[in-house]
């Protein structure tokens, strides 16, 4: 099953809608929900339940750049009114990049110091393979470039 807004009125644009049918709950920014649909998996038995529909509003919001080796965050929100209320979330997200615990103090292959450019070369690559180093890179100038600070 699809489900496309056709049409708000008196819903902000910064607003978030969440459906939920069964089981199975979708959301999406007010503005993607009229171009793409929100999908849902279809059984028999659930063609009867009703749509629970939520129009959410974002009172926060932050970015995370996950590290391979790192499996526990303490993140602050920056408030969207303006307000000078602290916000705080402890995460930890397990089964994503890595299984954590990166630093166990064993000495890897390859961490002696290279003789020619070549070794340090092939070193230096390996090392950033070995640590997840280029996609953690790679996804702190993804979120710089989506914030664009000024």
């Amino acid at each position: 099953m699809e489900v496309y807004v056709t049409d708000c009125f008196g819903i902000p644009d910064d607003a978030i809608v969440s459906i939920r049918f069964g089981a199975t709950r979708r959301q999406a920014p007010l503005e993607t929900v009229g171009v793409h649909p929100l999908k849902f998996p279809v059984s028999g038995e659930a063609v009867c339940e009703p749509l629970k529909i939520d129009v959410l509003l974002p009172i926060a919001t932050t970015r995370l750049v996950l590290h391979p080796s790192e499996d526990q965050y303490r993140i602050g929100f920056h408030s969207l009114d303006g307000s000078d209320n602290p916000m705080e979330m402890g995460l930890n997200i397990r089964g994503a990049l890595g299984s954590g615990g990166g630093s166990d103090g064993q000495i890897r292959p390859g961490s002696a110091m290279p003789v020619k450019f070549q070794d340090a070369a092939a070193s230096a690559k390996d090392y950033l393979e070995a640590h997840g180093l280029l996609r953690y890179v790679q996804s702190l100038l993804h979120a710089v470039i989506q914030v664009k600070p000024k």
